[in-house]
């Protein structure tokens, strides 16, 4: 089993107690369909967690997150017009409130250090089971995961 590649998941999320009822509002950004209609599925079976918007690229990531104002981008590394670091840096300068957490099917110090550099709050494989990154979601969203580790 994988586990994140940027934050200990075993950290456990910041639920807020005084915030119960407010729902953590994710946004998805990947090229494919499929993969954001999986990821919408199981976030959708998450009391704390609602999907606001989805966008196919890093371009019309930014136009709809400006838009729909949310917690945490769930974003995939590579896709076209603009890819996830890009994107990352850009929504960082421009939203700040908004917490980035990239999804890459290549693992790797590398990639890694670059995401975080470019203000990712966590980096987790496509290929990791789901707890990690509902972990790195709650964890984004309440700001406890470190910009670099």
């Amino acid at each position: 089993m994988q586990t994140c590649t940027s934050i200990d998941c075993h950290m456990p999320f910041a639920a807020s107690s005084e915030c119960a009822n407010e729902r953590i509002r994710v946004m998805l950004v990947d090229d494919e369909r499929d993969v954001r209609t999986g990821l919408r599925m199981l976030l959708g079976l998450e009391a704390d967690l609602t999907v606001v918007g989805e966008a196919e690229d890093g371009v019309s990531a930014l136009l709809l997150a400006h838009q729909l104002m949310p917690d945490v981008v769930v974003m995939d590394v590579h896709m076209p017009l603009m890819d996830g670091i890009q994107t990352t840096r850009a929504l960082r300068a421009t939203l700040p409130a908004s917490s980035v957490v990239l999804l890459t099917l290549f693992e790797g110090e590398q990639i890694r250090s670059t995401a975080l550099d470019a203000g990712a709050r966590a980096t987790i494989p496509k290929t990791a089971a789901l707890q990690p990154l509902l972990d790195a979601v709650r964890n984004a969203a309440a700001k406890t995961i470190p910009a670099a580790v």
